[in-house]
């Protein structure tokens, strides 16, 4: 009987534990997201494009088939 009333004392502790180590870690941001200036024109040819071809044209830009 003793046996199990320190069981169930453990495992509520051990539960308490992990739902405060959950709640506590939790953030919206670890970081500072950039300011983005909307006065500031974007282009796709200048701006977007050359992310593209420096991550992804090697691998799909045709010559080697997916696998």
């Amino acid at each position: 009987m003793k046996n199990q009333i320190l069981k169930r004392s453990a495992s509520g502790i051990m539960i308490s534990l992990l739902v405060s180590l959950f709640i506590i870690s939790c953030e919206k941001y670890t970081f500072d997201p950039p300011t983005v200036d909307p006065n500031v024109p974007l282009s796709f040819q200048t701006d977007i494009l050359p992310i593209f071809t420096a991550n992804c044209a090697g691998c799909h830009g045709g010559s080697i088939a997916p696998d």
